[in-house]
């Protein structure tokens, strides 16, 4: 029995150790890996049929520029009424000149096109965005939406990149200049 005793505690010891250096060993490369799956991250947008683009098809991201406190909740709530998808509603620091400005990833994007028709008096700015989202910055000159913009716009090709994940945070600053710029062209 004092022979068992003997050798028992060391082993005992010994293999507590190397349990401990596993645990160890475990959580520094847990500690040190990137979080997740190391994969392709996910599209950005979806590719979808489509014959025309309606405003719940249509991500959009809503800042006010200016001092008037909730007006980009308010406008929000408007856009959210007619039908628009709002992701994010906030304030922001950009340049704008009349009512608003729209960017989005191309002038001529469909749903670009048509959150466009909803106002007047705006510049649009296109900064090649990936997801499709859309971002308004409107200014204290905006107090209505266009009553007359219309609800939906066609589609080119049948078919349409709509988001499909977290919506875009704005990337155009006025350090920063877009790609194009232009007046939307009115679209019945």
């Amino acid at each position: 029995m004092d022979k068992v005793r003997k050798y028992a505690a060391p082993v005992v010891l010994l293999l507590m150790l190397a349990l401990f250096l596993m645990g160890a060993l475990w959580g520094y490369k847990a500690m040190t890996s990137p979080f997740g799956m190391a994969s392709t991250p996910p599209p950005t947008c979806m590719s979808q049929s489509a014959d025309d683009v309606t405003p719940d098809m249509v991500t959009l991201n809503v800042y006010n520029v200016d001092t008037k406190s909730g007006h980009a909740r308010e406008v929000a709530d408007m856009l959210t009424t007619i039908g628009f998808v709002v992701a994010v509603i906030s304030n922001a620091s950009y340049p704008v000149s009349g009512q608003a400005v729209i960017v989005g990833s191309a002038v001529d994007a469909p749903e670009v096109v048509l959150t466009a028709g909803f106002f007047t008096n705006i510049l649009v700015v296109a900064d090649n965005r990936a997801d499709h989202s859309v971002d308004v910055y409107i200014s204290n000159a905006l107090e209505t939406l266009n009553p007359d913009a219309p609800t939906s716009v066609d589609v080119q090709d049948d078919s349409i990149c709509l988001p499909s994940i977290a919506p875009h945070s704005p990337s155009v600053s006025p350090t920063t200049p877009a790609t194009e710029t232009t007046e939307p062209e009115s679209q019945e």
